[in-house]
């Protein structure tokens, strides 16, 4: 059975370090996570949700086949009646053997598994829904042109692969960009996906490789969240993207850290109403639904600029 319905679209970033992981709520209860890493922690936060293990997942969505994004994947298909999968297409990335395995996992269980190569789009609650009512995620991939050119060039990697998600609910619009780079945001443009938005999760845990100002501006997100610990051991965000989140959040967003901010709620109406909470716990511990506090302006936990100071020694 489905989480209890309500009136509202919640969208948690959980604090995982430096990784990925979403969990997506409908108003009618249906759930979808992008991306899995601590997966006791996803557990635990589903349950205090209100569902319970063996109970249905709609979708689960991995981004690209990096670590950081899918190594709690395999709990999750174990322990959920996970009903499908999306994954970004690899070639000619062959991928990883833990990525494999998954896969392998995926269609022995008989479970629909989706490649995206360039743009899907899923309902989260049926195509049929009233539009006002109706959860989208555009899930936009690299083109094959951009897959082919940056391979001829010996410059793909698997941040290329990512698969940005647009989530939209009436009037209300989020960005995930997974790790995506400048060649994928480039794909985003041309599919019309670069228009103006309320919450943004940074790409790529705020490198320069995928935060950069021009996305952040022409997006003109109110708030940018950093799913990263900048203590970990790809020390991100690195000096531009932690100097580019200063000046974005100086100007028109509230940006943090997951690793300042704990898990961060976004909860939000068909009206385009909505607030964006957090809840302050660190990576290891699960999310305390009771505490939510506000995240604005005045109550940013973040310091981008003792970041910027940091980074330059």
């Amino acid at each position: 059975m489905p989480v209890s319905a309500t009136e509202t679209l919640r969208v948690f970033v959980l604090n995982v370090g430096q990784a990925d992981t979403a969990l997506i709520v409908t108003p009618s209860g249906h759930v979808a996570v992008i991306d899995a890493v601590n997966p006791g922690k996803i557990i635990n936060l589903l349950a205090d949700l209100g569902l319970a293990k063996g109970e249905q997942v709609d979708h689960l969505i991995l981004t690209h086949p990096h670590e950081d994004h899918y190594s709690g994947a395999a709990r999750l298909l174990n322990e959920y009646d996970v009903r499908d999968v999306v994954l970004s297409s690899f070639e000619p990335y062959t991928g990883t053997a833990g990525y494999h395995a998954i896969i392998n996992q995926i269609e022995g269980k008989g479970i629909p598994c989706l490649f995206v190569p360039s743009h899907n789009t899923l309902y989260l609650d049926g195509a049929l829904a009233a539009a006002k009512d109706r959860v989208t995620v555009d899930l936009v991939g690299p083109s094959q042109a951009i897959i082919n050119g940056l391979d001829r060039l010996g410059q793909l990697n698997p941040n290329h692969l990512s698969l940005i998600a647009r989530v939209t609910f009436g009037d209300f619009t989020m960005v995930l960009a997974a790790d995506a780079q400048m060649e994928n945001w480039q794909h985003f443009d041309e599919e019309g996906m670069m228009r103006s938005t309320h919450v943004v999760k940074a790409a790529h845990h705020g490198s320069r490789h995928g935060t950069q100002a021009e996305r952040l501006e022409r997006l003109e997100a109110k708030y940018v969240v950093v799913s990263s610990d900048p203590d970990g051991r790809h020390s991100l965000p690195d000096l531009i993207g932690a100097a580019t989140l200063f000046v974005v959040g100086s100007k028109q967003s509230v940006a943090c850290l997951t690793r300042d901010s704990g898990t961060v709620e976004v909860n939000a109406g068909s009206n385009g109403s909505y607030k964006v909470l957090h809840y302050g716990e660190d990576a290891e511990n699960t999310v305390p639904l009771g505490a939510a506090k506000q995240l604005s302006r005045d109550s940013n936990p973040t310091d981008w600029a003792k970041l910027v100071r940091s980074r330059l020694g």
